[in-house]
């Protein structure tokens, strides 16, 4: 299994009074599942890229592996700990169906723009494009593609 972390961008400039989504129900029973092992390493790198988050910098990480190497618990048992300290958490998932390669970011940029649409988010103006157009075109990457 390998992580890669790139410098995020963030357009969303402020959360004041939204209530992020809440976690898939399936990760509730995560107490339930067999002691966690082998991958204490991956879960210390993303709690390393979550204290710069805190100070400042924006990040971005990518987990990629071969079938059965324990993407799917590292990432569940790191979002299950940032939302239950309160940290919003926006989740996609891959599938084994072939599909657009950005499929997974359409439910998280979909909630945020539900957030934005009712005023409980507001975008940053980006260098040399303004908020109005960075909502529409994360619109238009969104239409027509399910979630």
């Amino acid at each position: 299994m390998s992580m890669r972390r790139s410098p995020g961008v963030s357009i969303v400039e402020h959360m004041t009074g939204w209530t992020s989504p809440a976690l898939p129900a399936q990760w509730s029973w995560t107490a339930q599942l067999p002691p966690w092992v082998g991958r204490r390493a991956e879960l210390a790198q993303l709690e390393d890229i979550w204290a710069a988050v805190e100070h400042g910098a924006r990040q971005l990480v990518f987990v990629a592996g071969e079938p059965g190497a324990g993407k799917s618990r590292l990432v569940m048992e790191a979002a299950w700990a940032l939302h239950t300290r309160g940290v919003p958490v926006l989740v996609g998932a891959c599938t084994s169906d072939f599909g657009l390669p950005f499929d997974p970011l359409v439910p998280p940029v979909r909630a945020l723009l539900a957030a934005v649409d009712r005023g409980e988010l507001a975008l940053a103006d980006a260098e040399g494009a303004s908020a109005a157009e960075a909502r529409r075109l994360l619109s238009v990457l969104t239409s027509g593609v399910s979630s």
